[in-house]
């Protein structure tokens, strides 16, 4: 990366600026500016994580549909001599992402493709996955909305309730039910329950 710091305000302030700057990963000095510019560098750059955010999820849903329209007109047949089946051409592709992964990324694209073009919104793939054994029938227009409108602990939360568990903001932790669990400390791995205090 390089070391050079990048001092003028108006270097930053265009957004392609600001967006060549982050992609080359240059230094600049938010001390040497006044708090506006400084609010305006950091929103420009919350900005850009949620663009590329909607676009990477926009892109496993783009992936299913390609995916399920490869499997149902049996593309990978055309492929070459070397393709054999499905499973062939996903390896070609090297997407790195099994097929069972690319197989759920197919189910929500069919599940949700026709809801989210109705209303014109993306929904992040996590949500969409917490959502959809709940989506069957008429519940689905509600899921769909509440997975729009809430965070996705508000939404998780939604579901335990849903399923008649407590909810994590609604429980008092009672100190009778905490439990104590061990971790490595070198890859993070939880392991065995140690006791409960």
């Amino acid at each position: 990366m390089p070391d050079e710091t990048v001092g003028s305000v108006t270097e930053i302030q265009a957004n392609e600026n600001l967006t060549s700057l982050v992609m080359t990963g240059a230094k600049i000095d938010l001390r040497g500016m006044t708090p506006e510019q400084r609010g305006e560098v950091v929103h420009s750059v919350s900005q850009m994580f949620l663009a590329e955010a909607r676009a990477k999820d926009t892109a496993w849903i783009r992936i299913g549909l390609l995916w399920r329209f490869s499997v149902r007109n049996k593309i990978w047949r055309y492929c070459g001599e070397h393709i054999h089946n499905a499973n062939d051409l996903l390896r070609e592709l090297d997407l790195g992402i099994k097929r069972r992964e690319i197989e759920t990324y197919a189910q929500m694209a069919e599940l949700f493709g026709r809801a989210l073009r109705e209303r014109n919104v993306e929904i992040p793939i996590r949500k969409l996955v917490m959502i959809a054994p709940y989506c069957k029938g008429e519940d689905s227009g509600d899921w769909i909305e509440k997975a729009i409108s809430l965070p996705t602990p508000a939404l998780a939360n939604e579901i335990r309730e849903h399923k008649g568990l407590p909810t994590t903001d609604g429980c008092d932790h009672p100190q009778g039910a905490m439990e104590v669990w061990t971790r490595c400390g070198v890859c993070g791995k939880w392991h065995e329950k140690i006791r409960s205090v």
